[in-house]
């Protein structure tokens, strides 16, 4: 059996297959927005967000089929994982690329920081990829008023 291969995985916002050609348009995800809310609670929240995931696999050798499995696992800042999908990388007889996506209609969010999607391939699970994903809250200020220094313009004395 011939080596699977990974080449890239996108985190993506959304994804489009076209039905005549196959192609695959891609609204890459670098961060998350969240309200500032959810950026003070201490536990893990499930926010209707879409992710979609998707990956191009190859291989050298097409002489024969081929299959293998894949793990994609969503982490929080502090490594704990909160959503896992499994999905099979399954290539015909005399197919070099297959393409793969994976649709996680919400996904849980603890707080602000880098999540990642961190993806692996085989039994034995080995890390073929790790996707930075900022979650932020844009209205909310990165210190309290009491923390800020003298320097910042909005820090008022005492």
């Amino acid at each position: 059996m011939s080596a699977i291969l990974h080449a890239w995985t996108v985190a993506c916002r959304r994804s489009l297959v076209d039905g005549d050609t196959g192609d695959t348009a891609l609204e890459v995800l670098d961060a998350i927005d969240v309200p500032a809310a959810v950026a003070t609670v201490a536990a893990t929240l499930a926010i209707p967000h879409r992710l979609d995931v998707v990956s191009l696999w190859w291989r050298d050798d097409a002489t024969a089929p081929a299959i293998d499995q894949a793990r994609l696992a969503w982490h929080d800042p502090r490594g704990a994982r909160l959503a896992e999908a499994r999905l099979v990388v399954g290539f015909a007889s005399g197919q070099r690329r297959l393409r793969t996506r994976h649709i996680f209609e919400t996904i849980g969010v603890a707080g602000v920081g880098t999540h990642e999607l961190i993806v692996r391939l085989g039994e034995a699970g080995g890390v073929v990829a790790r996707i930075p994903v900022e979650v932020r809250a844009p209205g909310r200020d990165a210190m309290a008023p009491a923390e800020r220094g003298a320097t910042d313009p909005r820090a008022r004395p005492g």
